[in-house]
């Protein structure tokens, strides 16, 4: 049986699009070595195919910009800062607002100190183009919660920079900064998103951070406590086992720090067993909070 030229190119653009949404959905779940693997295949099939065929293929930008999640998820910052700049060259002038544009400042401040600046400079352009477009009260999707979440972590690492040059006041205004961020992040995904995606789970744990750091514990165990029923949800648990586990641990802190031993006891079993049934024969004692945090993509760190 022949095949007509026509169910040819359906067929390849049929086989480029399975790709792609494999490596999304990878990538969603923080499987990256899987959504690089894909995404790799899907360049590989786009490039193959005739300019004719591409017309109704994935645009080349986003396979660009999938790709850098991918490498940035492994933390091959370098490779992921490479992808994003391919993928921003190529974004269409009509696409005013991309989440590629904000996650290649994660690669930029994961690399360290000297890329800091650069990470701001791009975030807060990003905030302020929002802004005009938008107003202050940004809740027109969640780009405006991604924008603040990625703008706090930037400033928690300015704040934590060991440079001697740095005042301890400049680390107080960056912290401050940091937790208006973060609530503005919140606030948005909230908004956006809802109560019941990842993605405000995770704001949920950086703002428990800030209010920890605050002395304000109950406030931080509240919203520990609204991460973890996001994260156990019908349509988040069977995937988001770490971020469960990581919870779970944070709050056995907490609890710890307040005296309550028995709530304390608790939450930690619950976290060790999670973590043994993630880690199987690589599993050992956790050795502190790097533990659970290195079970997660740095991404919702």
């Amino acid at each position: 049986m022949q095949v007509s030229g026509e169910m040819t190119e359906c067929l390849e653009v049929e086989v480029v699009w399975n790709h792609y949404q494999h490596a999304c959905i990878h990538t969603d779940l923080g499987n990256f070595m899987e959504s690089l693997t894909y995404f790799q295949k899907a360049l590989e099939l786009y490039k193959a195919a005739t300019n004719n065929h591409r017309r109704g293929l994935p645009r080349l930008y986003v396979i660009y910009g999938g790709l850098g999640n991918s490498y940035s998820g492994l933390r091959r910052q370098v490779d992921a800062e490479e992808y994003y700049t391919k993928c921003l060259e190529l974004k269409p002038n009509s696409t005013k607002f991309s989440n590629y544009e904000l996650n290649i400042c994660r690669a930029l401040y994961d690399q360290g100190p000297a890329r800091y600046a650069e990470a701001s400079e791009r975030v807060e352009e990003f905030i302020r183009r929002r802004e005009q477009e938008y107003g202050k009260e940004d809740t027109r999707d969640y780009l405006a919660g991604q924008a603040f979440y990625i703008l706090g972590n930037v400033r928690i690492c300015q704040a934590e920079d060991p440079s001697p040059l740095i005042t301890e006041e400049q680390r107080k205004l960056w912290l401050n900064d940091a937790y208006n961020a973060h609530y503005k992040s919140l606030k948005c995904l909230r908004a956006t998103l809802g109560e019941e995606h990842h993605k405000t789970a995770d704001a949920w744990m950086r703002y428990a951070w800030h209010l920890e750091q605050r002395g304000l514990d109950d406030l931080a165990i509240n919203s520990l406590d609204e991460a973890l029923k996001i994260f156990q949800n019908a349509s988040n648990r069977e995937y988001r086992h770490a971020e469960i586990a990581r919870a779970h641990y944070k709050l056995s802190l907490l609890f710890q720090k307040k005296g309550k031993n028995e709530q304390a006891e608790i939450a930690l079993s619950r976290a060790e067993k999670i973590r043994k049934t993630i880690l199987g024969d690589k599993f050992h004692s956790a050795t502190g909070l790097e533990s659970y945090d290195d079970l997660v993509s740095h991404w919702q760190l």
